[in-house]
């Protein structure tokens, strides 16, 4: 195997996993060629600074190896900042120990990424061992300026989910949204298609209290870590009662009145038209967009949203009527 090197990517817990990752890891480094893993125990430990650290060994790597053994925010996200940036990712799945996969196969963007089994830590070491072919997804695409924000809804119609899509509306900034309850899954697919032609990613976290927070949170560090990857303007919304995932820390903005939302999406609105001033589109309309927004006015007819389907069949823009 040519010389290579390769970040690994784990929660810190069940100690059983851990113990088996760092000997395969081990097994790797002293195998044959001129491959070298880092590791970084970090996952779970909230005290802990590590943000920059990590993505700047994801940056310096190869390659990034994660395990979905048991799923972590903060590992989903690395995989999809992996991603971003244009690395490819390799997935693993402990045998050995109980796993996550209901949840998984509920999620959907692993399956569709797809993973390997080991079941033991000379099993892992083969694994990487035989990862020869480094070519990542490919992620690029023509930014879609007539809908160029995508928004990440909650399985949950939840008060601050609605006042986001209102100030999104209010903004007159058309989107693309992949919605639950049209769509039970999210395939890593159709994450990447529309990341990769938007302009801004809206992310909302969800509490833990309402039901499957643990599915859209999941949903939500991935593609988070994509649209960072990619450099996309991004924003992360927090409920600031609840504690922001370690790798989202530094980028998710909180708030605690959902008056507090209207701000940030203000914000984000005035980021995405400001490049879009630079297209050649917008350079064709008279006038700016930003002289025609405003944020205080009833919601234009001219919002509209796209449903994400987990099929390749065509985007279709709706525009709804006005708010009341």
């Amino acid at each position: 195997m040519a010389e290579h090197a390769g970040f690994v990517a784990y929660p810190g817990s069940p100690p059983e996993l851990t113990a088996t990752i760092r000997e395969g890891v081990e097994r790797s480094n002293a195998g044959p060629g001129s491959l070298t893993l880092q590791i970084w125990e970090h996952n779970d430990v909230a005290s802990r600074p590590l943000t920059l650290p990590v993505l700047s060994g994801i940056e310096q790597a190869d390659f990034l190896v994660a395990d979905i053994t048991r799923l972590n925010v903060n590992v989903t996200y690395e995989v999809g900042y992996a991603i971003g940036i244009q690395k490819r990712a390799l997935l693993v799945k402990y045998s050995a120990i109980s796993g996550d996969d209901a949840l998984i196969h509920k999620i959907g963007i692993f399956d569709t990424l797809g993973y390997e089994k080991y079941a033991d830590a000379g099993e892992l070491a083969a694994i990487i061992q035989r990862t020869y072919d480094l070519t990542p997804l490919k992620v690029d695409g023509e930014p879609d300026t007539r809908a160029p924000a995508y928004l990440l809804e909650t399985p949950i119609r939840t008060p601050e989910m609605t006042r986001i899509v209102a100030r999104v509306k209010r903004a007159r900034l058309f989107y693309r949204s992949f919605t639950p309850s049209e769509d039970a899954r999210l395939s890593a697919t159709d994450a990447i298609r529309h990341v990769s032609r938007s302009i801004g990613v809206l992310v909302p976290l969800l509490s833990p209290e309402f039901q499957d927070a643990d599915v859209h949170n999941i949903r939500a560090a991935f593609v988070a870590g994509l649209a960072h990857g990619m450099g996309k303007v991004t924003l992360v919304l927090q409920d600031g009662r609840h504690p922001v995932p370690l790798d989202l820390r530094d980028a998710a903005e909180t708030y605690s009145e959902l008056h507090e939302i209207h701000r940030h999406i203000e914000r984000f609105a005035g980021d995405i038209y400001e490049i879009l001033q630079k297209t050649d589109v917008v350079a064709s309309v008279p006038g700016s967009l930003l002289q025609k927004i405003s944020f205080g006015d009833p919601v234009a007819k001219t919002n509209s949203r796209a449903s994400l389907t987990t099929t390749s069949r065509p985007m279709s823009i709706i525009v709804p009527s006005e708010e009341k």
